[in-house]
């Protein structure tokens, strides 16, 4: 009966630590990834060396793959550049461009994804989404286009608040 009863007791203490190991592993940290300093070759170069993937299919990274988007009170809600070799806004204003994410240990929490559009200038054309990420953590991004598929980690969350101390304040 003793046996018993702590038999229970050690598999609700197992349970109870199951469900919280995904909230407690996205805060020990993600292996988020990074561009690569080369860029991809041939993406616009209007932002910089910060694509991930290839000519095939590209997506402009944050630096050092840390997604803030607009903060924790809007979800780090934020546009998502992609890019591809020949894509031309023109042709494809709505781009047949798929894009989903889920919370590395918890497949069942994902982001909202907007449906793609296009951008273009004079320079470059590129497709973007809305994404918003309903909690902090490490997060797997996955794009589809024409075949071709960009899987990436990034790492949401909220940069530390900048304090105001700096500024000088207004006396009456």
């Amino acid at each position: 009966m003793l046996q018993d009863s702590c038999c229970k007791k050690i598999v609700l203490v197992a349970v109870v630590f199951l469900l919280c190991l995904p909230r407690l592993s996205a805060a020990a940290g993600c292996a988020a990834t990074e561009p690569d300093a080369s860029g991809v070759q041939g993406a616009p170069l209007a932002y910089g060396p910060r694509w991930f993937g290839s000519t095939h299919l590209a997506a402009l990274l944050p630096a050092k793959g840390k997604w803030t988007g607009n903060g924790p009170e809007n979800h780090y809600k934020g546009k998502f550049w992609w890019w591809r070799e020949g894509f031309d806004a023109k042709i494809e204003p709505f781009p047949q461009l798929e894009v989903s994410a889920h919370l590395r240990d918890d497949p069942v929490v994902t982001a909202q994804v907007s449906r793609a559009a296009s951008s273009s200038n004079s320079k470059w054309n590129a497709m973007l989404v809305i994404m918003r990420f309903p909690e902090h953590g490490c997060w797997q991004v996955s794009g589809q286009y024409d075949g071709e598929e960009l899987i990436f980690m990034l790492s949401v969350g909220q940069e530390p608040p900048k304090s105001n101390d700096s500024w000088p304040q207004i006396r009456d």
